[in-house]
């Protein structure tokens, strides 16, 4: 895998880093499914020692894109900023959300 810094956006004092990672073709992940090329956003530490990742989501229910973090809080405005920040680099990159 190859991780690929596409651009930085400082929300609240706090710089959020963009990241596109890219696979060889042919890559495999678990159960021999192909692994497709993503975007995930680094979030700095926070004041516990804990940094997280964002990603981009798509719900086949609701039919409707959503963020979130794993271990981290970020304020709800922040989360709107990084999902339309994804939205357009994925278009960008013609980029498949799944």
């Amino acid at each position: 895998m190859e991780r690929i810094e596409l651009c930085k956006r400082k929300y609240e004092k706090e710089v959020y880093t963009y990241y596109l990672c890219s696979f060889q073709e042919g890559e495999v992940g678990i159960f021999g499914i192909p692994i497709k090329d993503y975007i995930v956003v680094h979030t700095p530490e926070n004041c516990c020692g804990y940094e997280d990742h964002v990603m981009l989501h798509y719900d086949k229910w609701n039919k409707s894109y959503y963020v979130n973090t794993s271990y981290r809080y970020l304020q709800p405005w922040i989360l709107k900023k990084i999902k339309k920040k994804l939205m357009e680099l994925y278009e960008k990159y013609e980029l498949i959300i799944y």
